[in-house]
């Protein structure tokens, strides 16, 4: 076999690790991939029904850009964006507004699609609520997200108090 320092990425359950613990790679590989299917989609769903296209959308192209996204979320911007420009892409294509100065903005508000930000950031809160009431196999006293042993001003008894960590990349 191959020695585990010279294994630069890993791809588990659909998830790509990096040895640098970065999302660089799993979001280049999930975005091409769902701009694959998205160029596919255009290429073979020629069409005015703009349901149907959201429909496609958010069928074939969203949960491939949604996956996991409890785990791998990423905080750099141009990670987000690369994300993003993905859902913007479809808006386009679903809206049937390519010009320059159209407003992607304004087609997405139109379509009424949340930013994929938001909706990862819904996913982790949904995780955390079902980790916090048991509903997953998850031990909510694991030592990297402790429950709050003592109220204060700022932290209530369903609160959790994070580790500090000192390390960054």
């Amino acid at each position: 076999g191959i020695p585990l320092e010279h294994v630069s990425s890993a791809k588990y359950l659909g998830v790509t690790f990096t040895s640098d613990l970065r999302w660089n790679t799993h979001i280049s590989n999930i975005t091409n991939k769902a701009n694959r299917t998205l160029g596919f989609i255009r290429r073979n769903l020629q069409i005015k029904n703009d349901k149907l296209k959201t429909t496609a959308y958010n069928t074939l192209v969203r949960p491939q850009l949604e996956y996991a996204s409890s785990i791998w979320d990423p905080h750099t911007i141009s990670n987000i964006t690369k994300i993003e420009k993905v859902q913007r892409t479809a808006a386009r294509y679903v809206t049937n507004r390519w010009r320059k100065r159209s407003s992607v903005g304004d087609m997405l508000q139109q379509l009424r699609w949340h930013s994929l930000a938001e909706r990862r950031e819904q996913q982790r809160l949904f995780l955390m609520y079902k980790i916090h009431h048991g509903l997953v196999a998850v031990n909510s006293s694991h030592q990297y997200a402790k429950p709050v042993t003592r109220a204060t001003r700022s932290l209530h008894s369903e609160a959790y108090q994070l580790p500090y960590s000192a390390n960054t990349f």
